[in-house]
């Protein structure tokens, strides 16, 4: 009799990840960064299409996953190691934060005042599936 039964490892194959290179070109890109008022990137190219075999709900995640993981960079951005921790650590969702679906949810959103980063991304031609 087999350890695993084949349902098991049917489903757990389901939920298997996998890397899938996802360029279908050669990247060039340039990446900058300023801190005034706030983290702001801007990522762009110059020369070559940016083309990925993607949808862009995929690169929107993409972007996302990266800047999330922005706290991880002090070898690329030389942030002192007070600001990392704190970049790093969730902050505390306050008892009078609007429940979300709401309008007063929607409006804190839309709220310019808020923002701690933006990302601004300005292809010559970009490419997705």
């Amino acid at each position: 009799q087999p350890l695993v039964s084949p349902e098991v490892l049917e489903e757990s194959e389901r939920f298997e990840q996998r890397w899938e290179e996802i360029s279908t070109t050669l990247l060039d890109v340039e990446v900058f960064a300023d801190y005034a008022p706030h983290m702001r990137l801007f990522i762009g190219n110059r020369d070559k299409a940016f083309s990925l075999d993607a949808r862009m709900s995929q690169l929107c995640l993409l972007l996302s996953v990266w800047d999330n993981n922005m706290q991880e960079q002090p070898a690329m951005f030389p942030f002192p190691i007070e600001q990392v921790a704190q970049s790093a650590t969730p902050p505390e969702i306050p008892k009078d934060f609007p429940a979300y679906g709401t309008e007063e949810y929607v409006s804190h959103l839309e709220d310019r005042s808020s923002i701690r980063s933006e990302i601004c991304c300005i292809f010559k031609m970009l490419s997705l599936r």
